[in-house]
């Protein structure tokens, strides 16, 4: 449950990384600067969020006695092959019929619409655990929907 750490860590993080973008960066030549800001942001976050869990995991032996699933691994991975290009097909036709321009504001676009789903799945996979807890534990005092209705005085 360090999702409060997580998420204050992850937006401090991509504000450091927004204000280094605004402060270094002088024109689009610097594009490979850019490229570190984004990169070393990425990999401070992996770096805590890695300490951060090994702290609250107890790792240890392995037992071999359980096959690795080769067959299902492959069909993973040539669903997510076929699904990565699926999802740059859009891009890719719409760069060969028009310009430079529409296919900026198609990405752009696209780029708020999975801005949006990500924070849609973000919260849901949140919530819906915390929901379900508060669900079971008020069985007996009322309706989670009332007690929802109540807690942000919807009624």
């Amino acid at each position: 449950e360090g999702f409060r750490f997580m998420a204050i860590r992850n937006i401090f993080l991509r504000v450091a990384g927004l204000m280094a973008i605004f402060l270094l960066l002088k024109g689009p030549a610097q594009y490979r600067i850019y490229y570190a800001i984004i990169a070393l942001t990425q990999m401070a976050t992996l770096v805590i969020n890695f300490f951060y869990i090994r702290r609250s995991l107890k790792l240890g032996a392995v037992s071999s006695k359980q096959p690795v699933p080769f067959d299902m691994l492959f069909y993973f991975f040539i669903a997510s092959t076929f699904i990565s290009i699926y999802d740059f097909t859009d891009t890719v036709m719409l760069g060969w019929l028009g310009n430079d321009a529409q296919v900026g504001y198609y990405t752009t676009g696209m780029k708020l619409i999975r801005l949006a789903l990500s924070v849609v799945i973000v919260i849901n996979t949140i919530l819906f655990p915390r929901f379900s807890w508060i669900e079971a534990e008020q069985k007996s005092r009322g309706s989670f929907l009332g007690v929802l209705l109540q807690r942000y005085e919807l009624q």
